[in-house]
């Protein structure tokens, strides 16, 4: 199997190849719609000025050419907490208020504290076994440093170097 490297180098062969050949098939400007023929980047800052003029509040759609109100925004965002707390009374609708249910029992602590334990941990060193590492590689889909190959590879005098 490939290493990691290999495979971006791979890549990077890939896109430099294709790059020369859109770069040798730019296409006739003449054929554009917009007022700007001669300048491709004018073209498309035309066509990007008309979409941003063309955005507006619009309750009833959600896209990316519109907007919510701010109520909109507020119902939504009220919906959205109604759905997390799923019903919970108001005697545990806060962090707070959940803090101190859970303070009340030490056991259901004890229980808690030993699966956070159990759990690989971002700010501690942890003695990991072989298998320990593997699940949790395979749990957050990510490669070993074996797999990956040499992380101080220069890819981008590889990528320069398909270019040419």
């Amino acid at each position: 199997m490939a290493t990691l490297e290999q495979r971006v180098k791979d890549a990077l062969t890939d896109v430099s190849t294709e790059l020369n050949l859109a770069a040798s098939k730019r296409g006739d400007l003449t054929s554009l719609t917009t007022t700007v023929k001669t300048n491709l980047v004018a073209a498309i800052n035309e066509v990007n000025a008309a979409i941003a003029a063309a955005a507006g509040i619009n309750d009833a759609q959600t896209g990316t050419g519109t907007t919510w109100s701010s109520q909109k925004i507020v119902d939504e965002i009220l919906a959205t907490k109604t759905e997390i707390l799923g019903g919970a009374s108001a005697a545990y609708d806060t962090l707070l208020e959940i803090q101190t249910a859970i303070e009340g029992n030490d056991t259901d602590i004890g229980a808690l504290l030993t699966a956070i334990n159990e759990r690989v941990s971002v700010n501690a060193t942890q003695g990991l076994t072989a298998l320990q590492k593997q699940n949790a590689r395979d749990n957050i889909d990510v490669y070993s440093k074996a797999e990956i190959g040499n992380p101080d590879a220069d890819l981008v005098a590889h990528f320069q170097a398909g270019l040419a």
